[in-house]
C-alpha cells in the first residue's frame, strides 16, 4: 500500500507551468481544438481557469500511473519502451504529452520517455534540513516556555506550602498551560493578515500559503501582503471572521481592475524558464500594453529571461 499514493502540492493548480499547458491546449490550432472540432463540429468553449483545473487532473493520472509502472534513475523517472503519445491516452487530452514536453515535466529517451528531477520534486519528503530546524525551533519554544511556567509554578507551590502546610493544592490553570506548551509559536505575518483583513486564523493560514507558493524562493513579507497581495483580494476588513469582502467594497476603476489582473498573470506566465510558445507571446504582450511605463522592477526582472518578447 506504501505505493499506491503520490504527493501532489496543494498550490500546483497556480503553477506557471500549468498555466502555460492549459494556454497550450486552448489555442485554436491545438491537437485538442482539432478533435473537439473534428467530433462536435463546432469550436471548444471553455475558460482557461476550467482548463488549468483540467490540467491539474491529468498531471494527477499520470504521474500515478508512470510512478507505478516506470523506474527510479537518480532523480529521475524512467518509463521504459514507451512514447509521449501514450501521455494523451493516460490523460485523455490530445496534445497533453507534447504540451508537458514543452515546459520541461517530460523528455523523449533513447530508452524511454523520462520525468526529470520527478523523485527530488515531487515524491520525497521535505528537505531534511528544513523539518530538522522547524523541529529545533519547536524544541526551544516549548523549552522556553516550560522554564518560564516551571518557575512560576515554584514560587507558587512556595507560598502555598507557607499558608496551607501539608494541603494538597490542584491548579486548575495546570491543565490548559501544559496544553499551550506543545503549541506551534504564533506566525507574526498570520496576525498581521488577521489585523488587516479581520479574518479568521484558518483562512488567514490558508491566504499566507497561498502568497509563499505564488512568491516561490522570494520571501513573504508584511509590505509584500500589505501592497500586492491584500489589494488582489479586495478585501476591506468585515464584521465577520472572513477574508472575503463584498464586491461593493471594491472602489477601483475598471481599469485599475484589468491593470491588476494584468500585472497578476504576467507574473505567474513569465516564472517558466523555457521559451514561450508564440500563442502565449501574443497574450503576455497584449497584457504588457495594459501596463504603464515604467514597468515594475519585479516585471522588469522576469522579462529579461525572455528576450522573445518584445515589451
Amino acid at each position: 500500500m506504501a505505493g499506491d499514493w503520490i504527493k501532489v502540492r496543494s498550490d500546483l493548480y497556480r503553477d506557471p507551468k500549468v498555466c502555460v499547458i492549459a494556454d497550450l491546449l486552448m489555442a485554436q490550432d491545438s491537437e485538442l481544438s482539432n478533435v473537439t472540432r473534428y467530433v462536435t463540429m463546432c469550436d471548444m468553449s471553455v475558460t482557461r481557469n476550467i482548463m488549468r483545473n483540467a490540467v491539474v487532473g491529468a498531471l494527477t493520472s499520470v504521474w500515478g500511473v508512470f510512478r507505478h509502472k516506470g523506474e527510479r534513475k537518480d532523480e529521475n523517472l524512467l518509463v521504459p519502451s514507451i512514447s509521449i503519445a501514450v501521455i494523451d491516452d493516460i490523460a485523455e487530452l490530445p496534445g497533453f504529452g507534447d504540451a508537458m514536453e514543452q515546459v520541461g515535466w517530460v523528455s523523449q529517451g533513447d530508452e524511454g520517455i523520462v520525468f526529470p528531477r520527478y523523485y527530488a520534486t515531487y515524491n520525497v519528503d521535505p528537505d531534511e534540513s528544513k523539518r530538522s530546524k522547524a523541529a529545533e525551533r519547536q524544541r526551544r519554544y516549548r523549552e522556553k516556555n516550560s522554564s518560564k511556567h516551571g518557575d512560576k509554578d515554584t514560587v507558587t507551590s512556595d507560598v502555598t506550602g507557607d499558608v496551607t502546610g501539608d494541603v494538597t493544592v490542584t491548579h486548575r490553570e495546570e491543565k490548559r498551560r501544559v496544553e499551550n506548551i506543545g503549541g506551534e509559536p504564533p506566525n507574526p505575518l498570520e496576525d498581521f493578515l488577521i489585523q488587516k483583513t479581520g479574518c479568521d486564523i484558518s483562512t488567514a493560514r490558508v491566504e499566507l500559503q497561498k502568497a509563499q507558493a505564488h512568491r516561490g524562493n522570494k520571501p513573504v513579507t508584511k509590505e509584500y501582503l500589505r501592497d500586492k497581495w491584500i489589494p488582489h483580494l479586495d478585501i476591506s476588513k468585515p464584521a465577520k471572521s472572513s477574508c472575503a469582502s463584498p464586491r461593493s467594497a471594491d472602489t477601483r476603476s475598471d481599469e485599475e481592475k484589468a491593470v491588476s489582473a494584468a500585472l497578476w498573470r504576467l507574473e505567474d506566465t513569465l516564472k517558466v524558464d523555457a521559451q514561450l510558445p508564440p500563442q502565449v507571446i501574443d497574450r503576455v504582450q497584449s497584457d504588457l500594453a495594459r501596463i504603464p511605463k515604467p514597468l515594475p522592477a519585479e516585471l522588469a526582472e522576469l522579462l529579461e529571461k525572455h528576450p522573445e518578447i518584445k515589451s
